[in-house]
């Protein structure tokens, strides 16, 4: 039959397309949670006024 050879082939690029965007959208959380977490949180210390340098030293 000429109609399973097409069948399979699209359901193919349909897995394969499902994949890359399983792929992006783990990036997006791990940029979100590792970045933009990170950068918030040097954000909301430069807003109190502490700096990183005062944070890093010894006691």
């Amino acid at each position: 039959m000429e109609g399973d050879g097409i069948a399979n082939m699209t359901c193919s690029a349909l897995v394969i397309l499902h994949l890359f965007v399983a792929i992006m959208f783990v990036g997006t959380v791990f940029f979100e949670v590792l970045i933009l977490e990170a950068v918030r949180k040097t954000s909301a210390l430069s807003k109190t006024g502490i700096s990183i340098a005062c944070l890093c030293r010894p006691s």
